[in-house]
């Protein structure tokens, strides 16, 4: 997979986090390497265990996300280059004040956005691979 993004983009664009399934991501801690985990300091919390797996041509985070394909025949994972994404807005957001009810101040946010791809071939896109990783 690191590969392919490598022959389809220059090699600084090559995806930097790959999303799976939990599976996925236990198969990839397996692989015997000699990498060492690292988080900064200076955040002083641990949000969500990161993985990063150093391939051949480059660093990758590995992460699970629970909206990723995980039934069968249909296991997803995707490579994404974050710096080649970005969100641009076709109406600026703003606050809609609502009518008041009692002592409450209701309202909502109008917006309309969509996600902008700078580099389309940077990012990945696998399917089929084995349920349990």
């Amino acid at each position: 997979m690191a590969s392919d993004g490598y022959l389809a983009v220059r090699a600084d664009k090559v995806f930097d986090m790959v999303l799976c399934t939990v599976k996925i991501k236990q198969a990839i801690a397996g692989f015997s390497g000699n990498s060492t985990r690292y988080i900064d300091a200076s955040e002083r919390r641990l949000t969500k265990d990161v993985l990063v797996y150093d391939s051949a041509v480059g660093s990758h985070r590995i992460m699970h996300h629970r909206d990723v394909l995980n039934t069968a025949g249909t296991v997803t994972v995707y490579g994404l280059r974050e710096d080649m994404h970005r969100v641009a807005y076709l109406d600026k957001p703003f606050f809609e004040e609502l009518a008041k009810t009692g002592d409450a101040d209701k309202g909502h946010w109008v917006t309309e956005f969509t996600l902008e791809t700078l580099q389309e071939k940077a990012d990945l896109k696998r399917t089929g691979y084995n349920q349990n990783g």
